[in-house]
């Protein structure tokens, strides 16, 4: 019985799932009809980007890559501490059975 579930193409039906989601979505969705992003806006964002991570190893002589994946989102946290602190509060002020006020 197990040798049926071993053998069988969980990929296949990983890929029918998501077109399934894709094709639901594009009926959804679908009509609404997007303007063309422009190309002026489109080659300046890229040459904004590819500035920042072409000149992302000169930032390493200074401060080690592993440091920056640590202190960049603790950086947001506590710049945005008081708006997380209150959304916190307001969803557990929602939930009756802890009784906060």
């Amino acid at each position: 019985m197990l040798d049926g579930l071993i053998n069988f193409d969980w990929g296949s039906l990983l890929n029918s799932l998501l077109n399934g989601l894709y094709y639901l979505i594009d009926f959804l969705f679908g009509w609404i009809s997007l303007p063309q992003f422009p190309s002026t806006l489109s080659s300046s964002i890229y040459s904004f980007l590819d500035l920042i991570f072409e000149n992302l190893s000169l930032l390493g002589f200074f401060v080690r890559p592993s440091t920056l994946k640590f202190l960049v989102p603790l950086i947001i946290i506590l710049y945005n501490f008081k708006y997380i602190y209150g959304f916190v509060f307001w969803f557990l002020k929602k939930l009756p059975f802890i009784n906060i006020k």
